[in-house]
């Protein structure tokens, strides 16, 4: 569970909503059964929290917007949002917050279904560092997370995050020569012969290769 908004109130929907993920009682048959499950969690929480500060001034109105996402033994990968008192399914990707319709715009972009999770987590560092650095307000440390099944959720550690974001940060350098490239125009990278654009494009790699080396690794199965 992840989330936009106060912080607080995202913590406590978040602990219903894995209390109810994790309820044994429920055996749930349908992902419909599920959502409206979460829903109702979701609405009731809401309504009692939140709607009663709905008179009060923007900057004093408490408000929060939910990502939740799981992994069933059935083999699915579920993701829902919340907006006010709603709750709905998600195709694919879903953005909440300030940078939501950026962090959006880009996932339509680049987002293509059945790519490999270790090339999924790095297009999620790429999307997020992209609206740290274009939309007013969405900054500091990027956090990810991913789950698979039979498996706790896990984190990508700080440094490969970082170390994807410098990469990407060089890239930026090259993205506009890149364009010109493929449009014409007779524009030249400026300060940079054949030997070094190539070894620039290689050094851009390793620290995603070095990431996917250590993911395979590390998730090989054993004996």
């Amino acid at each position: 569970v992840s989330g936009a908004g106060d912080g607080a109130y995202i913590d406590s929907m978040s602990k219903r909503l894995q209390d109810c993920f994790g309820s044994t009682s429920r055996g749930w048959s349908e992902v419909d059964e599920m959502t409206e499950d979460f829903r109702a969690t979701h609405s009731t929480f809401y309504s009692e929290a939140v709607l009663p500060f709905a008179s009060y001034q923007p900057y004093e109105r408490p408000d929060y917007e939910l990502l939740l996402g799981c992994s069933v033994g059935n083999g699915a990968h579920l993701l829902w949002y919340s907006h006010k008192l709603t709750l709905n399914r998600a195709q694919g990707y879903r953005a909440v917050g300030a940078g939501a319709s950026t962090a959006e715009s880009l996932l339509k972009k680049f987002y293509a279904t059945r790519l490999p999770l270790k090339v999924l987590i790095s297009l999620a560092v790429f999307v997020v560092y992209q609206v740290k650095n274009s939309v007013e307000g969405c900054g500091f440390e990027t956090d990810v997370m991913f789950t698979q099944i039979g498996a706790p959720p896990s984190r990508v550690s700080a440094r490969a995050v970082e170390e994807m974001e410098d990469a990407f940060a060089k890239y930026r350098l090259i993205e506009r020569d890149e364009l010109y490239q493929c449009i014409g125009g007779g524009m030249v990278p400026q300060n940079r012969d054949a030997k070094g654009w190539n070894k620039l494009r290689r050094d851009l790699r390793k620290p995603f290769d070095s990431f996917y080396e250590g993911f395979d690794t590390i998730r090989k199965p054993g004996p």
